[in-house]
């Protein structure tokens, strides 16, 4: 499925939703359950029983019920590959009924891969070729070779993981970096890279195709989650000695740490008040009021 044809449907439809499938059958409805011990289904010329035939059902049960206000279906891998064989053939079972029955959907396996070299392309080659996703959830955190394999499929797509939502996120993701940028940003920056060179894009373009080529989900609770762990990062730095500077920072310098640090802490190295941090931010046409700056998106940040 290409952008276009996604965007298509997101605007027939009027919906971004996207529909995670992550059956566990200890938490299934009893009657689903009571499907295990009522015979056996045939799909794609195998019989199936027992607890398959109850997850390739609720799985259905569920796409039949959301098809009409959602856009993609999202299986998480690793539900399906705790059930060994049978798992995987559960799987395909439920890629192949959406790809017959609702062909507009957009499917991703969040299968969070990461790995380099002839073991990324064969993770490729099974989520793309063997099995017929869209898109694959990588982390990549090995380097871009352990992205590139991906691009080079047609038509497919790949979600980059750089700044997650799990509590131990901030053990290496939102750490900072001595530019000032957190972790993830440096991610996110490289992956354009990935792209540029491989599509050998101007650099003054990367960005934007940057966007086109890679998606992002990030629920609301999840960004305010983030801003919330920002703020908390900022009281911490707060807290640590650093070596004062007593030159006035560049804008380029001040913007990069406003956005990352507390007013007190930049206080601190320039051995300044708030106010005159402020009069900074505002002599250099940056945003100086707090509750501004911590809702700036990176987007917001691109225009300052």
């Amino acid at each position: 499925m290409n952008r276009k044809e996604l965007f298509e449907q997101i605007q027939a439809k009027k919906s971004m939703l996207c529909v995670g499938l992550d059956v566990d059958y200890n938490k299934m409805p009893e009657h689903v359950k009571a499907l295990a011990k009522k015979g056996e289904v045939a799909i794609k010329g195998e019989l199936f029983k027992g607890t398959a035939r109850s997850i390739v059902e609720f799985n259905k049960a569920i796409v039949d019920a959301t098809a009409p206000y959602c856009v993609a279906y999202k299986p998480n891998i690793a539900f399906y590959e705790a059930e060994g064989v049978s798992g995987w053939q559960q799987l395909e079972m439920t890629v192949d009924y959406i790809r017959k029955n609702y062909p507009e959907m957009f499917i991703i396996a969040d299968a969070k891969r990461g790995d380099i070299g002839n073991t990324a392309a064969l993770y490729a080659k099974a989520f793309f070729e063997k099995m017929d996703f869209d898109a694959v959830t990588l982390a990549p955190y090995m380097g871009r070779d352990a992205i590139k394999p991906f691009l080079e499929y047609e038509g497919k797509w790949v979600i980059v993981l750089a700044l997650t939502s799990n509590p131990s996120a901030e053990d290496f993701e939102t750490k900072v970096l001595e530019d000032g940028r957190p972790l993830f940003r440096e991610v996110i920056e490289n992956m354009n890279d990935v792209v540029m060179n491989l599509l050998k894009t101007p650099k003054s373009d990367a960005l934007e195709d940057f966007l086109s080529t890679f998606a992002a989900i990030c629920p609301a609770e999840e960004k305010e989650k983030a801003r919330q762990q920002r703020m908390e990062q900022k009281e911490k730095a707060a807290e640590k000695p650093v070596e004062k500077n007593t030159e006035k920072p560049t804008r380029e310098i001040l913007k990069n740490q406003i956005r990352t640090l507390s007013f007190c802490e930049i206080g601190r190295r320039y051995a300044v008040s708030d106010n005159t941090i402020r009069k900074w931010c505002n002599g250099f046409g940056l945003p100086f009021k707090k509750s501004e700056i911590v809702n700036y998106t990176d987007e917001d940040w691109s225009k300052v």
